[in-house]
This record gives C-alpha cells, structure tokens and sequence, in this order.
C-alpha cells in the first residue's frame, strides 16, 4: 500500500502546478484571455466525450493500470509541443489541436480515483479516503511549492517540473503493474486477474450504460445524491474562483495564493484519514450535509467580513473550513455511489459519472455563473452570500434523505445480530 501512496502522491503533484498556472503562463505568451477561455472551454468539452469513453474501456478490455500509463505518455508528449508551439509562435489552430488531443486523454484524475478504490475497497480499515489523502497533500505542497518556483525561476519553470514528474509517475505506475502482476501470478498463478479479465469481457459497453441508466433512474437514494454532488460542485467553485481575484486584488503573492490551498488540505486530512469510519457510523448523506453545512458557514464569513491587505491570514483560517467540506462530499460520494454497483466491476465508470457531476457539471456552470456576479456586483461579497443561500436550500430539500442512512444502519445491525462481526460491515452498503 505504501507504493501506490507514493505514487497517488507523485500524480497528483505532476499535474497540480500545470493546472493552476496554465492561464497565467499563455497570457506571458501574449495569449489573449479570450483565447484561453476558448482552448479551456475546448479541453472541457473534450473531457465530457473522452472520460467515459476511457472509463468504459477501463471496465470492459484493458488493466485501468494500462490506460493511466498510456493517457500520461500522450499526455506528456502533447505538453511538450505545447511548449515549443508557445516558444516559436506557432498558428493559434496547433494550440487547438494540441489541446483536443492532451484533453483526449485527460481522464488521468478520473482512472486514478478509480484505481484507489479497487486496490482498497477490501481494506478492514484503511478504506479509499486514506490512500485519496495523499493526492490531497500532493495538491496543496505543489500549490506552495509551484508558486515559489514561478516566483524564482519564472512561468518557464512550470513545463520543466511538469515533464520531470510526470516522468516519474509513469516510471512508477510501470513498476507498479509489473509487481501486481508479478504478485498475483506468485499466489494464485493468475486465477483472479483471469477471473478479472473475464468479468470485464462480459461488460460491454452497452451493459455499462444500461446499468448506469438503472442506477440514475430506478434508485432514487443514488438519483437524489447525484443532484446534491452537482449543486455542491456548483457552489464549492464559487470561492475557488472568487478569492484568487480577492488576493490579488489585495496585493497577495502567489506563494500566499498556493499557501491557502495547503492550508484547505490540510484541513481536510483528518478527515481523508477517518472517512470509512465515518462513512460506516454516520453515513454518506450525513457527510454530505455536514459537509454542506461547514460550506455555508465559510461563505458567510466571507460575505460578512471585510479583508484589507494586513488581514490576509485570516483568509487562511477560513480556507480550513474548504479542506474539510471538500474531503466529507467527496469520500461519501465515492463510497456510497461506488458501492452501490454489485452485479458488475464499474469502478472506472462510476467514478467519472462522480468527477463529471462534480467538476464539469458542478463547477463549469458554476465558474460562467459566478463570474456573471462577480462583474455585476464588482465585488464577492454578494456572491458569496447568493452562494451560501443556494447550498442552505440545498440542504433543506434533501432533509428526508437521512431515512437512507437510518435503513443502511438498520441493515448493519441485522447482520451483525445474525452473526457477523463488525469487521464484515466494511463489505455492507
């Protein structure tokens, strides 16, 4: 387990720095903005058709471990002639198609949840939210860490620390297949990665669809949380996208900027570390709307108190509060919704129908919608408030939810009563 720790570690710090300092490094390339808002909005479009089709090829044909490895070398590959393209001034159409093709294979994040889970979906204790930790901690130490190296070194310096570890990640997503094989073939001579392959055989992609179609329209606890994932994407984006605009506006560095992102994870690591225990006791919906609950109350300290530049680190007592929203929504979300497929390995599909609510979907809109309100009011206040309103409704009409979490407690006590031990309740939804 320790190895594919490190490994989640080593991915998520590969891509965090790219992700956060993209638009910044084509506007010193005398990209327009709007131009970049097109090549985005193309990369999102792109990612809503390529992720699940990744995530259904995952499923039905190919090791998820060989999709990853094959989507960051095309993906690397792509960033370096992205690079040269900028360098050379090349016709803004190559940037085009540069970014349709990295976007293609873009669903790195979406496999690598999915891995996570089915290496640890049997663990008696450790569970998915404990090994998902240490993408969170990559994010927030490559946010610091990146913001330093641009400040020293320049916007240049994202490409080199971009190549060197995803380089790093695909070495080590290699030795990592290569001793799972190794593995299985010492212990059971292969009979379960047989038995795996033949199961993914018998998914075609027709049947994912169709029990996806079932999960969404015949089980109204699964139809109900998908609504509440998206609506909270959609809120949760609205201080992610309005307080850079607040830092810089208040003469805020860029190591401060990635500082609050450390510190938003590092308050959603207790969390990360306990959340099987606390999806086993409370339940996914009562995660949600804790979750949802501490949301509410960051964004209305953020619209009732005004910042000037000597109070900047109080922002940073706030940005706790996202940490841990962020870890309580989305390790309730993974593991009620992944559990909720028996008949039938769709983890990959599964977890891109979560990463599309709540990324795509969620914040997409979220991001067009809050920068409307951003520009009408000039200010962030209002939005934050707007934003606190919506998710409080949120958690008003989904109040009779929590029945779901009393009949999954009740079910709980039936096995245990019928003579399993607490142990067995890791494998009962």
């Amino acid at each position: 387990m320790l190895h594919l720790n490190i490994i989640i570690f080593v991915s998520y710090f590969s891509t965090c720095v790219w992700n956060r300092y993209q638009s910044i490094l084509f506007l010193s390339y005398l990209v327009p903005p709007s131009r970049i808002g097109l090549l985005k909005s193309i990369g999102y479009f792109v990612k809503l058709l390529s992720a699940p089709a990744w995530a259904a090829l995952s499923d039905v044909k190919y090791e998820r471990l060989s999709c990853l490895i094959f989507c960051y070398v095309v993906g690397t590959i792509t960033l370096y002639f992205v690079q040269v393209s900028l360098i050379h001034k090349v016709s803004f159409a190559v940037l085009i198609l540069l970014r349709i093709m990295r976007s293609s294979v873009g669903a790195v994040g979406n496999l690598t949840d999915s891995l996570i889970f089915e290496t640890t979906k049997h663990e008696k204790v450790r569970g998915y939210g404990r090994s998902r930790m240490y993408g969170s901690i990559a994010w927030g130490v490559g946010s610091v860490v990146g913001g330093i190296m641009i400040d020293r070194y320049g916007l240049e310096s994202v490409f080199s620390f971009t190549f060197f570890f995803c380089g790093c990640t695909i070495l080590g997503l290699m030795w990592f297949k290569y001793s799972k094989n190794a593995g299985e073939k010492k212990t059971e001579g292969g009979e379960n990665n047989n038995n795996n392959n033949k199961t993914k055989a018998n998914n075609g992609v027709r049947h994912i669809v169709n029990e996806i179609k079932k999960l969404l329209i015949l089980n109204e606890e699964i139809r109900a949380f998908c609504i509440c994932i998206t609506l909270n994407g959609f809120v949760m984006t609205l201080a992610d996208s309005l307080l850079p605009l607040q830092i810089e506006a208040l003469n805020g560095t860029r190591q401060f900027s990635g500082l609050t992102t450390l510190v938003s994870i590092l308050g959603g690591i207790p969390v990360f570390y306990h959340s099987k225990a606390i999806y086993l006791r409370y339940g996914p919906w009562w995660m949600i709307r804790v979750g949802s609950l501490i949301l509410s109350i960051r964004l209305l300290i953020l619209a009732t108190c005004v910042f000037d530049e000597s109070q900047l680190k109080y922002i940073l007592v706030v940005q706790l509060f996202h940490g841990i929203t962020f870890a309580l929504i989305w390790t309730g979300s993974t593991e009620n919704l992944q559990r909720a497929v028996k008949n039938c390995d769709l983890t990959s599909s599964i977890q891109t129908l979560i990463n599309t609510l709540y990324f795509t979907v969620g914040q997409g809109i979220g991001n067009v919608f809050w920068g409307h309100v951003y520009e009408h009011y000039e200010r962030a206040n209002e939005g934050y408030f707007l934003g606190a309103v919506v998710i409080l409704i949120n958690i008003w009409m989904f109040r009779d939810d929590a029945k779901f979490d009393k009949e999954r407690s009740a079910r709980k006590k039936d096995k245990v009563g019928s003579g399993r031990t607490s142990r067995d309740l890791v494998n009962i939804v």
